[in-house]
Formats: structure tokens, C-alpha cells, sequence
């Protein structure tokens, strides 16, 4: 049986060596387009739909000149992201209920639920972790009870010893524990290096 070899140059080994090298650089921080996602309370009795999209931000006018002269007038509809929320419980015949249904602040990355149909935490920005928008607590009829930015939850001293980095992102929750009691009516994060934050979820104020 003949064989077959594949025979590499030197030139080509370093480049594909380089292409290997630099390749998670250049992708780590992209992300796909967010998608909707759905989330359940512990017990089940809740669920809550994450739905990407966006809304009418106004309108724009503008003019362009084609190659003979001439001018012409365009207008057109200005969006931006916008992301909504959506609170539902099901009833005995397995319909859903909404309790409520609003704008989010941002498309999360995380999202917990609790079983008493009034409050839902969120976690981190798709694409954008460890900016604004870092921890999100909304309360009954999805108002937003507090909305944090890292820098509220840590020190710069503590960001910049403790959190990971990548060229956009800053990994403060990794290798945390995040969770909501219900019972002491609050969110409670285990960091990594083992400081505690315990935030009221009445009042959004860190203990």
C-alpha cells in the first residue's frame, strides 16, 4: 500500500504556529448575537423569559449626493438594543400567567429567579461582563430595585488585584457563588477570594 505524506516547510509550520497563537486572542472576547432564553425559579413555580430585540430610539434625516449632483433626502428610524423581560407562572392547566412583562436594563448573562413571584436578580451584561450593569435586582412588577456598576460592589483595589481580565471583560464573579435567599431577603456573592457582599433586596442596599 503506498503512503501518503504530508510534507510541511519550515515557513509554513510558523505560520500555522502564529495562526494557533493569536487565534484566541482575537476571538475570545466575541460573542454571537444574544439569544432568547428562559429561566426557572428553584421550585419551579416561576419562570422568567430573557427576549433580545430592540425599539424605536427616533428618527434620522440625512442627505447624499449621487455621482451626477443631484441630492436626495433620505429618512429613516433610529434603534437601539432593547431587551425585555418577562415574569410568568403557570397555571393548573400548565398556561402561562404573566405577572409582568418590561424593558430590562441589559441583556443578562445570568438570571436567577425566586419563588415568590416578586423578585429576580440578573448578573452581568452579554458581551460587556464586569461593567454596567454588573448585578441587577428588580422587585414586584419588575421595577428595578438597584442597578450596579462594578465599581459599587468592589474597590478599585479589589478589581485590580482579585478580578481576571480580558481585553473587554472583567471576570469578577468567576469561581463565585452567587445566590438569593428568600428568606433573609437578600442576594448573598461568595468571591473567589472569599469576600462576602449580602445586598437587602427591599431596599438594594449592601449590608
Amino acid at each position: 500500500m503506498q503512503s501518503t505524506h504530508c510534507i510541511f516547510s519550515r515557513r509554513n509550520t510558523i505560520a500555522l504556529l502564529l495562526l494557533l497563537t493569536i487565534a484566541p486572542a482575537a476571538f475570545a472576547d466575541k460573542w454571537f448575537p444574544a439569544a432568547p432564553t428562559i429561566h426557572a425559579s428553584p421550585a419551579g413555580l416561576h419562570g422568567f423569559k430573557v427576549i433580545p430585540g430592540s425599539r424605536v430610539a427616533g428618527k434620522f434625516s440625512r442627505t447624499q449626493v449621487a455621482p451626477d449632483g443631484a441630492v436626495t433626502r433620505v429618512d429613516g428610524i433610529r434603534t437601539e438594543p432593547q431587551t425585555r423581560g418577562v415574569l410568568f407562572l403557570l397555571d393548573e392547566h400548565g398556561d402561562e400567567v404573566v405577572l409582568w412583562d418590561k424593558p430590562l436594563v441589559n441583556t443578562p448573562v445570568r438570571v436567577i429567579v425566586l419563588d415568590d413571584g416578586k423578585h429576580v436578580v440578573t448578573v452581568d451584561t452579554f458581551s460587556h461582563m464586569g461593567w454596567e450593569h454588573s448585578l441587577v435586582i428588580y422587585g414586584e412588577q419588575g421595577q428595578v430595585v438597584a442597578d450596579f456598576k462594578l465599581e459599587d460592589l468592589l474597590t478599585p483595589e479589589e478589581i485590580e488585584k482579585n478580578v481576571p481580565k480580558t481585553a473587554a471583560f472583567r471576570l469578577w464573579t468567576e469561581k463565585a457563588d452567587i445566590r438569593a435567599l428568600l428568606d433573609a431577603n437578600r442576594v448573598e456573592i461568595v468571591l473567589a477570594w472569599g469576600r462576602t457582599i449580602k445586598i437587602d433586596m427591599g431596599t438594594g442596599k449592601i449590608e
